[in-house]
């Protein structure tokens, strides 16, 4: 209820208006709508002032969303690396072993081979000491064979001169004893190995490297064939040459 009516009802009658009371109320009014302006600004500022605190939150928001991408992208990355070095690393560590254990069987198939050659040197040795004394008696008479062989050489072609004389005389003397046999009985006389003929009168006792002879028909050109038998080869000649030295 206004004042007025206030008035009106304790004095009968309507209370006047003065221009003071106008003022009083435009006043009134004025402070009213400066309360609004003020606080319609206020409210404008304050509604500015929560979005740039919503905007800042939104951004603190997006920042602390990326530092904890970043985050997560760093951990994961240095768990990747982790991984990868443990991998690595156990790699590493299977060729390690691996490398050892193929150097250690390498070494024990050495050893095994190196027992195994030492084992047959060792049996090979054992071979040797006991086939010495055979192994030596075999090199002793092959030593004496080819001494011997040299020896008979070296003898053969010092006597043969000697020895193809003798070997001529021989056959020149039966020659003249066939001439003298053919003049007298028209053939030849014909016999078989001796050492000693009547008919033709050769002994070949006298002789040092032969010691019997015979004579043969040739029946390609129908006359005799003289053959005479002793110091023939290396090995004869050496023994009718020891033969008549142990004879003188």
């Amino acid at each position: 209820m206004s004042d007025n009516e206030n008035l009106e009802s304790k004095y009968g009658r309507r209370k006047s208006v003065t221009p003071q009371s106008d003022n009083t109320q435009n006043s009134q009014q004025q402070s009213q709508s400066d309360d609004v302006s003020r606080f319609s600004r206020r409210s404008s500022s304050q509604s500015q002032y929560s979005n740039n605190s919503a905007q800042q939150q939104f951004r603190q928001y997006q920042q602390n969303q990326q530092a904890q991408q970043q985050t997560q992208q760093s951990n994961q990355q240095d768990n990747a690396n982790k991984a990868e070095q443990q991998r690595v690393q156990n790699i590493r560590r299977n060729i390690a072993e691996t490398l050892s254990q193929y150097n250690s069987n390498q070494y024990n198939n050495d050893n095994s081979q190196y027992s195994n050659v030492s084992q047959s040197y060792s049996n090979a040795n054992i071979a040797v000491n006991q086939e010495s004394k055979f192994v030596k008696i075999l090199k002793a008479i092959i030593m004496f064979l080819i001494v011997a062989i040299v020896l008979c050489i070296v003898v053969a072609i010092l006597m043969k001169p000697k020895i193809n004389m003798e070997g001529g005389e021989i056959i020149d003397q039966i020659n003249n004893a066939e001439s003298m046999y053919y003049t007298m009985y028209g053939k030849y006389y014909y016999f078989s190995k001796t050492s000693y003929d009547s008919t033709l009168g050769i002994d070949m006792s006298i002789y040092k490297y032969f010691d019997s002879y015979e004579v043969l028909h040739n029946d390609e050109t129908g006359n005799y064939e003289i053959k005479i038998y002793g110091a023939t080869n290396a090995f004869t000649i050496v023994y009718y040459t020891l033969k008549s030295y142990l004879n003188k």
